[in-house]
């Protein structure tokens, strides 16, 4: 009888940090590349891949920001961000809360 040889896959949730910058950008980019082939809305602005990078950064560093990564022994395999915002004169409660995963 042969070995059992099925791969079953284990990975970790944890907080992002600024060493997973990198990779949570090239993985952000292929999911909006996928996403502009379906719909055109989501092609990237000249400038977008810099203000995701730039805002992620700023990310790691503000208590209304989370980044969470997860990976796969060292691969990163998805991730997680949000935050949260004050809105100005809409409701009575004006905080909000919006997240961005793949």
């Amino acid at each position: 009888m042969g070995k059992n040889t099925s791969h079953n896959p284990t990975y970790e949730i944890m907080k992002g940090k600024e060493g997973d910058l990198e990779d949570i950008v090239k993985l952000w980019v292929e999911i909006i590349e996928w996403h502009a082939t379906i719909d055109p809305n989501f092609k990237l602005d000249i400038e977008g891949k810099e203000n995701f990078t730039t805002m992620l950064r700023n990310a790691f560093n503000d208590l209304s920001q989370v980044v969470y990564v997860a990976k796969e022994e060292d691969t990163l395999i998805g991730f997680l961000y949000g935050y949260i915002k004050n809105l100005s004169g809409f409701f009575m409660h004006r905080i909000v809360a919006h997240s961005f995963s793949n």
